[in-house]
Formats: C-alpha cells, structure tokens, sequence
C-alpha cells in the first residue's frame, strides 16, 4: 500500500512575515537609490553654481579693468572732463559710478530672500581691440559705456544706453538645474589722500568722489538648484583710474 504524501504550503502567518520582510528590504533599496540621485542631484548642482562662479570672475575682471581706459597718447586725457563728459549717471570727469539699492527675490522651490540690488556702470575710449559684456567689438575712437547688474534671476549688461542682455542665468529649466543671480553688492575702495592706496571701502551711498575708487569689490548672491544661496566675493583692481584725484 502507498503512503500518501500531504504537501503543505505557507501559513497565513509566515506569508506575512516573508512580505514584511520583503517591503524591509524594498524600502532599503529605495532610500539607496533615492540617496545615489540626490547626492548627484546635489553634485550637479554645484558644478553648475561653480561654472558660474568662475565665468562670472573672469566677465567682471575684464569688463571692470576698462574702466577709464584711453589711449595715453591721445590729447584727451589732459582734460577729464572733456574726456567723459557728463551723462546719464555720470558726472563730469566720471568712469565709474554705481547705485546702491535691495531686492526681494524668489528663491528656487519657493520662498523669498531680500538681497543687495546694487549696480556699477563704467566709460573707457578708444575701444580698439576691447570685447565688451556682451562679446561685440568696443568702437574705436569713440567712447563706451557698460553697465552691469542682476535682476534676481539673470547677471546682466547694457552697453551704450541699450537694453539689458542676459549673460548668465536660468529659471526655465527644470528646478535642480537652474542657476539664479539674485544680488548684487558692490563696495568700492577709495583712495582719499591721493598716496595710491586704499583708506576705505565703501558701497555707493558712502562715495563721496567717484574719482577716488581703485578698487570694486563684487559680492554675488547665487543659488543653484534647491540648494541655499551662496555668495560669491572677488576684488577687481581698476588700474585706469590711478592718478585720478
């Protein structure tokens, strides 16, 4: 006679332990990958912001170094006033001015932060060979103006009266890769007594005499992606206004 053999499946009991067990190690899994894309997230983030950050450096650098440029052989530089006449927010015998002021921006993935909004516009003559802010040849023999400043969003210039260009800047694309120029504080280091060395810093509101400015000190609020703001402080020397008093 064969012996019959019952077979025997899981109990109600150890199939809810395997499934507990089962969405354990499910949800391990995807806390790991979920980690992995944030921390690239994050990685990719900051590169972008880096980017900027560098491009940003070099733009000023070469804009701001024009400032008060001529040739020395042209007769012109004798008279200042002559030079770079007054106009628009410029007085005579002004190559650089600014304005101090605030913003409130918003902030990628919502909120709002109050920010510096200041500005710093500049002359230079005789251009030739000069690329200027938004990568046209400066006119020889003629004078340019150039300003810069940010709008919460985009670093822009405007060249001879024009419209503000967007240079950098993004909040079209998708959250995690936008970069966001959202102020702008600008201090100036101020030669009073003419030795050719700095006595003050000051931000515009604090400028006596424009003509007493060697130095600009840019401090750039930037975020990138979700991430919190970050500010960005480099110094530019303006070697074209030393001896100006």
């Amino acid at each position: 006679m064969m012996r019959q053999h019952r077979q025997r499946g899981f109990s109600l009991v150890e199939l809810l332990i395997g499934m507990a067990i089962g969405l354990f190690l499910l949800a391990g899994l995807l806390s790991f990958f979920g980690q992995n894309r944030l921390a690239y997230t994050y990685q990719q983030s900051q590169s972008g912001q880096q980017g900027s950050e560098r491009l940003a450096n070099i733009m000023f650098t070469n804009v701001l170094q024009q400032a008060g440029y001529s040739d020395m052989t042209n007769q012109r530089i004798l008279n200042r006033a002559a030079l770079f006449p007054a106009g628009g927010l410029f007085a005579d015998g002004q190559a650089v001015v600014g304005t101090q002021a605030t913003a409130t921006v918003a902030l990628i993935g919502g909120g709002t932060q109050t920010v510096p909004n200041d500005s710093i516009a500049l002359r230079f003559w005789d251009g030739a060979g000069i690329i200027d802010c938004i990568g046209n040849p400066a006119p020889a023999g003629a004078m340019s103006v150039v300003q810069l400043s940010v709008d919460g969003v985009n670093l822009n210039c405007n060249t001879d009266g024009g419209a503000a260009q967007p240079l950098m800047g993004d909040d079209q694309g998708p959250l995690a890769q936008q970069v966001r120029f959202l102020g702008m504080a600008v201090a100036y280091g101020l030669d009073t007594n003419g030795d050719e060395s700095i006595d003050t810093f000051q931000r515009a509101g604090g400028v006596a005499d424009w003509n007493q400015v060697r130095v600009a000190e840019i401090q750039l609020v930037i975020q990138s992606g979700t991430r919190p703001p970050e500010s960005l402080s480099f110094a530019v020397a303006l070697e074209n206004m030393r001896g100006v008093i």
